[in-house]
């Protein structure tokens, strides 16, 4: 248990806004809250507490970049040790996304309030041309954000920002509210490209042809050192908890490839298989989980492994529609997406501790 802040002494009265009262500076006249063991004891034995069961011993300097954030460290070792349980999909919908003339590509990402996807479209009178559109998850409308000559690989979006790759033309960035291309951002790489992810202030970008994937800072667009070689059939890259998840098709066991997002390097030990018999050629990591796609025949279904042992849930095997080629997951959503019938599927999970 502990102690109600509302309840000590000084305290300003609770409203809607801080149901349990707040602080209260002192005017001179001793009418501030006490700084005292019963104001201020719970905070630092919940810090404590924290720092026990991530095993970690205080370093009794103050937290900050030359010292290391001890605080931090044990919330996120926490987080990734502990991570939230997986209860199953309670509702299954999908949306079709039915443009006259159309015929849609792969890739598919998701956020709060969009689904972003794209598609080829045949206007009268010009060339055909490749175009990413979002629907609205509330009100299902669909409109166009951006268009383009080639196909698009990859879509990313960010708080800010969409991220598009291209064959031979490299990467795009757009403006996620007006959808204004902006050119300052792009980065030109005359490649075959497959995967895309921005984490934690980085870009990176999967190049087929050289067998690695790219990384550019996020804010300068300085490129750093490379990740991997020889990763001659890149299908996917998701980015989470530090780590970077390249999915290689070049190996006949459809590997999926670990890397630390701190040093660039591969991660002894934490490549694995997900199914050697399949292809697994999608892998997503959320709510402290690692989802891996696989393909047999027709037939699409996600293993759930644990994010620190690589070991099964045991809800392990969530069915997926058939031919979906890409999927993501965001905001406790699944969504999924097949090119051929150009049906976009969301199915809505249930999450708890």
């Amino acid at each position: 248990m502990s102690r109600n802040l509302s309840q000590q002494t000084n305290i300003i009265a609770p409203t809607s806004d801080y149901p349990s009262g707040r602080i209260k500076d002192d005017t001179g006249a001793a009418d501030g809250t006490p700084v005292n063991e019963a104001v201020y004891g719970d905070i630092h034995q919940f810090f404590a507490k924290l720092l026990r069961d991530a095993s970690i011993t205080p370093n009794n300097q103050p937290d900050n970049t030359t010292n290391g954030f001890q605080l931090f460290d044990a919330f996120y070792t926490l987080a990734i040790s502990k991570p939230l349980e997986f209860a199953g999909i309670f509702q299954h919908t999908y949306t079709t996304v039915n443009t006259s003339g159309t015929t849609a590509n792969n890739p598919i990402f998701s956020d709060r309030e969009y689904i972003y996807f794209s598609e080829v479209v045949s206007p009268v009178g010009i060339p055909p041309a490749h175009v990413v559109r979002r629907l609205n998850k509330k009100t299902s409308a669909i409109n166009t954000v951006c268009q383009f000559t080639n196909a698009p690989k990859d879509i990313f979006v960010d708080d800010d920002y969409i991220y598009v790759i291209r064959d031979n033309s490299g990467l795009n960035v757009f403006n996620k509210t007006t959808g204004a291309n902006i050119p300052s951002k792009a980065i030109i790489i005359n490649s075959t490209l497959k995967g895309l992810c921005v984490y934690d202030g980085v870009i990176y970008i999967g190049d087929v042809i050289a067998g690695h994937v790219k990384r550019y800072d996020q804010s300068t667009l300085a490129q750093q050192a490379s990740m991997g070689s020889g990763l001659s059939n890149i299908t996917c890259i998701s980015g989470g908890y530090k780590r970077l998840f390249v999915n290689d098709l070049t190996s006949a066991n459809k590997t999926v490839l670990v890397f630390n997002t701190t040093t660039g390097n591969q991660v002894a030990g934490e490549q694995w298989i997900p199914d050697g018999t399949n292809s697994t050629t999608i892998t997503r990591v959320y709510g402290g989980r690692i989802y891996c796609m696989v393909k047999t025949g027709s037939t699409r279904q996600l293993l759930v492994f644990q994010l620190v042992a690589k070991t099964p849930d045991i809800y392990r095997i969530l069915p997926l529609n058939n031919d979906v080629e890409d999927f993501y997951i965001s905001h406790n959503t699944l969504v999924s997406f097949n090119p051929t019938t150009k049906n976009i599927y969301t199915n809505q999970q249930v999450w708890a501790l």
